[in-house]
């Protein structure tokens, strides 16, 4: 076999390897808040304590074009015209009369693609920082490490690209960091530990100190790259240095979910927690802006209406983030709903969800059991796919299981519990998450949130999309054996 086939396809595996998992039990009747646990491991897990924001300025991001669309208003006070999004045209200049006066924009993505919406991602934070604003982006070097060892002799023409693009933030002035574990916490990883890990979680945040009511954040599943954001796939053939989808990069639209939190205090909070992966010297320069105060204090008014609270999440080493999850599925009394593009539970939370069974607790996840769209190679989609089987038959009798049928990747990444509290994460449900990536999110807890989610995202825009599936064929006898010498143990 060729090197360039056998290197992704252990990695594909590795996805479900993992160490011996900690035992992470809660009784139900010793329950604890899902976010006032001891830490396992501090210096690798951050947990805010729960802010109170208002339910109206947390929004739901569902519709693509509207996501790209309200992160490009975060950042210039006015929206891109529909024409220049349907014409593929890179000459639009932004006017900026209404752009707010940020001081700070964090942005971290698993790769970020030089291509249409990234281009006038570009064009606005160019502008921020001529104004003065610190503007830190940071994206996964395993991305690039693993194209360069899977093509030897010559970066791939994607990875170049990407590249280039950092280096164009670079030169206008951005903080680039393209990072690894071993980035974030030196000398934890082994060398193999360090290449088969990656920077997974995806944050974008703007902040004011003169505007705090534009300090935003948005948080959830997207990378940024067209396929996230744009329904059609744009002609970019007039810009030859920028990323030609269909010819150098397969184009799949991507069905991902990203929430959006309106409020000062927490896009602060957010910030300051994201310094656990950035060097020392930039964790101060951030620290420095952040610990301002900000020139207008909220009213009392708005500060009595808040009434959702919010917890912030960074995990580099999963322990903690392990933890979490467990005591948030063990919370459940009534019913989970599972969003998640990859479904393979650590021992752990498969448990977790076991007993939630045993408690008439309803479980019903929605994911691909199927892949359609993946960018892997067509044996390390069997290999996943029949990994997913695999790791659904971890769990009992009873659980409702939907599949994604739409001509997309599903990528959405949320964990219901009952009716009042929602996870928004980068985190798949698999080990790698758990156990190897850098990962972050929300635990939303209200009940008016969760009540928009059901009939605003979830019965709209993926109902409609899935089939249950009452069951699936076993998986070949080859990928039966990669499972148990490589998943079974997870």
């Amino acid at each position: 076999m060729k090197l360039t086939l056998i290197l992704p396809l252990f990695l594909a595996l590795t996805t479900f390897a993992s160490p011996p998992a900690i035992d992470c039990r809660i009784s139900v009747n010793e329950k604890k808040s899902i976010v006032s646990q001891n830490l396992v491991d501090p210096e690798t897990f951050v947990l805010s304590k729960p802010i109170p924001v208002r339910a109206q300025d947390i929004h739901l991001q569902v519709l693509p074009k509207q996501a790209y669309q309200d992160q490009i208003f975060a950042l210039t006070g006015e929206y891109l015209p529909q024409s220049v999004i349907d014409s593929s045209n890179l000459n639009y200049k932004f006017k900026f009369d209404n752009a707010p006066k940020l001081d700070l924009v964090v942005l971290s993505t698993l790769y970020a693609r030089y291509d249409f919406t990234s281009h006038y991602f570009a064009q606005a934070l160019k502008y921020h920082v001529d104004q003065g604003a610190m503007v830190v982006f940071a994206a996964a070097k395993s991305v690039i490490d693993f194209a360069k060892l899977t093509s030897p002799g010559k970066v791939p023409v994607t990875t170049q690209k990407d590249i280039d693009f950092m280096k164009y933030l670079s030169d206008m002035g951005v903080e680039v960091h393209v990072l690894g574990p071993n980035d974030v916490v030196p000398n934890r990883f082994n060398k193999i530990q360090g290449f088969l890990k990656a920077m997974h979680a995806k944050a974008f945040a703007v902040f004011s100190l003169s505007e705090p009511e534009k300090s935003q954040v948005f948080i959830g599943g997207r990378n940024k790259a067209d396929p996230y954001y744009l329904e059609n796939c744009p002609d970019l053939s007039q810009c030859a240095h920028m990323l030609q989808y269909k010819t150098e990069s397969d184009w799949m639209n991507v069905a991902d979910f990203d929430v959006s939190i309106k409020d000062h205090q927490f896009t602060r909070q957010v910030i300051e927690d994201f310094g656990l992966i950035f060097p020392d010297s930039t964790k101060q320069k951030l620290k420095k802006i952040t610990e301002k105060p900000a020139s207008t204090q909220v009213s009392r008014k708005v500060e009595d209406s808040k009434n959702v609270k919010i917890t912030n999440f960074l995990s580099v080493s999963g322990k903690d983030l392990e933890l979490l999850y467990v005591n948030t599925i063990d919370s459940a009394n009534e019913k989970i709903r599972i969003l998640t593009p990859y479904f393979n539970p650590t021992k752990e939370i498969a448990k977790a969800l076991n007993r939630a069974l045993k408690r008439n607790v309803s479980i019903e996840i929605v994911t691909n059991i199927y892949l359609h769209g993946d960018d892997f190679s067509p044996l390390i989609v069997s290999a996943i796919e029949s990994f997913n089987q695999m790791g659904l038959s971890k769990l009992g009798k009873g659980v409702i299981l939907r599949n994604w049928e739409a001509p997309s990747l599903f990528h959405s990444k949320v964990l219901q519990v009952d009716k009042d509290t929602m996870m928004v994460t980068s985190v798949n449900i698999n080990n790698r998450s758990f156990k190897k990536d850098i990962e972050n999110g929300v635990v939303i807890e209200g009940k008016e949130v969760s009540d928009q989610f059901n009939k605003e995202v979830f019965e709209k825009h993926i109902l409609p999309h899935t089939q249950v599936i009452d069951g699936f064929n076993q998986p070949k006898l080859l990928y039966r054996l990669l499972y148990y010498f490589f998943g079974h143990h997870s």
